[in-house]
């Protein structure tokens, strides 16, 4: 740098003043990196998950502690040296970013990393009760997820599960909705009894189900009748029921028969 040199260096031709870059491993991608493994590392998860992350954070010991806050994933710049960076950066933001040390409702270290949980409930639910259907072959059980009807121009609608066993000489089908939520005074809300009342009517069933996480030992299932329609559907009788299911032992631990359990008494239960 010429400019620098002979402001610089004038009096000491023996040195000669230069930029050069320098590859320092102590960087902010590294220590994001490091910052993201001892999080993990503290999680009471799984002991091979906390072994690997410990076995990890070795290679990370020459790297200083910082801060990481959301500005410092805004500062980061990708480009042809840091791009390999990119995808362990984004689980790293994942971990620090949802990290909450402070939730309320325990003293360990949790990831707050929010899932759908409509969503996982349902699946959840649908998994259990194809698992346990074929100890029912001899009612001529069969479970469906996301049976799909049109309902008005190209829209369609999808119950969660729909059911059909035989009963006597005819086919029977049980329409099943879960809701992750927990109903105000133990009864569905207008929206969710509409909703049934559609799929009764569409799929052609006599009864719908609505099933709850129970939150408390006393909540307790109801089943009404749904009212008659002056409409031409008026000899369709058809009811719905809420339902509340235990996922849990008295361990603590998910419970192996729910699938058995909401087959029995809910959708065999006549």
């Amino acid at each position: 740098l010429f400019r620098l040199q002979v402001s610089c260096n004038l009096l000491h031709r023996e040195r000669m003043y230069t930029a050069h870059e320098i590859y320092d491993p102590d960087n902010v991608y590294n220590r994001i990196l490091k910052c993201a493994l001892g999080i993990v590392q503290r999680l009471v998860v799984r002991s091979s998950l906390s072994s690997r992350a410990a076995a990890l954070n070795l290679s990370f010991e020459d790297i200083s502690e910082s801060r990481v806050t959301p500005e410092t994933f805004e500062r980061l710049v990708f480009d042809r040296k840091t791009e390999r960076y990119r995808r362990a950066i984004q689980l790293a933001r994942m971990i620090i970013l949802n990290y909450s040390p402070d939730l309320r409702g325990g003293h360990e270290h949790v990831l707050a990393i929010l899932f759908d949980m409509n969503k996982l409930f349902e699946r959840f639910i649908l998994m259990q009760l194809i698992r346990a259907q074929v100890d029912f072959v001899d009612r001529g059980l069969r479970v469906e997820g996301q049976a799909s009807m049109r309902f008005w121009t190209s829209r369609s609608i999808r119950p969660d599960v729909v059911a059909e066993f035989s009963h006597g000489v005819t086919r029977e089908r049980v329409i099943l909705d879960t809701k992750w939520k927990v109903p105000d005074s133990g009864l569905p809300a207008d929206d969710d009894l509409k909703q049934m009342y559609v799929y009764n009517l569409h799929f052609g069933s006599r009864r719908s189900v609505l099933l709850y996480p129970r939150a408390e030992k006393e909540q307790n299932g109801t089943r009404q009748p749904f009212a008659h329609s002056k409409g031409p559907l008026s000899d369709h009788t058809h009811e719905c029921a809420t339902y509340f299911v235990d996922l849990f032992d008295t361990n603590q631990k998910l419970r192996q028969d729910i699938g058995a359990k909401l087959i029995e008494h809910v959708i065999l239960d006549a």
